[in-house]
C-alpha cells in the first residue's frame, strides 16, 4: 500500500508509514517534472524505525502519520518499552516537501534519542523508473555534499540541466554522517522533540513557487489556496 500527495509539477508517493526505501530502485519517491529527486527518506529511532499506527490523507494534500517505537536498548543498557513514544509526521507539498516530526516521551524517565534521516536521491526520469532504460543512459553520476542544516544531492542529466535535491533541517542536524542527518537529544518526562524537514528540487537553479518560509504559514496559506478553490467550484 502506497500514500500519495500532488502539488502542481510536485508528487510524492511512499510507503504506508510514509517513509521511502532507502537502496532499493522502486517507483517510490518525490517526483518534479517527472523525474524522481528524492527516492529514499527513512527515519530510524536509535538505530530502529518506527511502527505505523495510521496514516490520514482525507484532505489529499496533507499526510499524517501516527507511528510508535518498537522496543529497543538505549546506550547503557536500559530497555525502552515498545509503545512509549509517540511519534507524529505531518507533511504537505509547496515549494517542495514539507515536513514536521513530533516525538512525545511517554515515559515516567528521561530518554535518550538517536534521530536518523537516511537520504538518497538518483534522479531516474519515468523512463528509468518504469524501466525502458537504465540509469547510467541519462547522465553523471549522482554527486553528494553537505550544506548548512543539511544535505544536498546534485546530477548533470544528459540533456544538459544541473538537477539538485536539498535536504535542510530545523534544528540542523548534530552531524552528517554519509548521508545521514543525525540528531541527538534527552527527552524529559512527558517532554517534546520536534523538528522540521525541507526538501527542495531544483533544475539549473529553479524550483517550485516560493511558499512563506515558516511552516505553519506555508501549511496556511496552502489551506487558503484549497479553500478559495472549492468556493469557485460548481455545486
Amino acid at each position: 500500500m502506497t500514500v500519495s500527495l500532488k502539488e502542481d509539477a510536485l508528487v510524492l508517493v511512499t510507503e504506508d508509514d510514509g517513509s521511502l526505501p532507502v537502496g532499493a530502485a522502486t517507483r517510490l519517491g518525490l517526483y518534479y517534472h517527472d523525474t524522481q529527486f528524492l527516492s529514499g527518506l527513512t527515519l530510524r529511532l536509535n538505530g530502529v524505525a518506527p511502527i505505523l499506527l495510521s496514516a490520514n490523507t482525507e484532505q489529499n494534500y496533507v499526510g499524517t502519520f501516527q507511528l510508535t517505537n518498537a522496543a529497543t536498548t538505549l546506550p547503557g543498557g536500559t530497555l525502552l518499552p515498545a509503545q512509549s513514544l509517540s511519534i507524529r509526521r505531518t507533511r504537505f507539498l509547496a515549494d517542495g516537501w514539507r515536513e514536521r516530526i513530533g516525538i512525545l516521551n511517554c515515559n515516567a524517565q528521561p530518554v535518550a534519542l538517536r534521530i536518523e534521516l537516511e537520504l538518497e536521491a538518483t534522479f531516474r526520469d519515468m523512463f528509468a523508473v518504469r524501466g525502458y532504460r537504465s540509469l547510467r543512459d541519462s547522465g553523471r553520476e549522482v554527486e553528494r555534499g553537505p550544506i548548512p542544516s543539511g544535505l544536498r544531492f546534485e546530477r548533470l542529466g544528459r540533456d544538459g540541466v544541473r538537477r539538485t535535491t536539498d535536504v535542510t533541517t530545523v534544528p540542523a542536524p548534530d552531524r552528517v554522517d554519509g548521508r545521514t542527518l543525525v540528531f541527538e537529544t534527552t527527552l524529559a518526562p512527558q517532554g517534546l522533540a520536534t523538528l522540521e524537514l525541507l526538501v527542495v528540487p531544483r533544475e539549473d537553479g529553479a524550483g517550485p513557487d516560493p511558499a512563506p518560509a515558516g511552516f505553519d504559514e506555508a501549511l496556511d496559506a496552502l489551506n487558503a489556496r484549497y479553500k478559495r478553490f472549492l468556493r469557485s467550484c460548481a455545486r
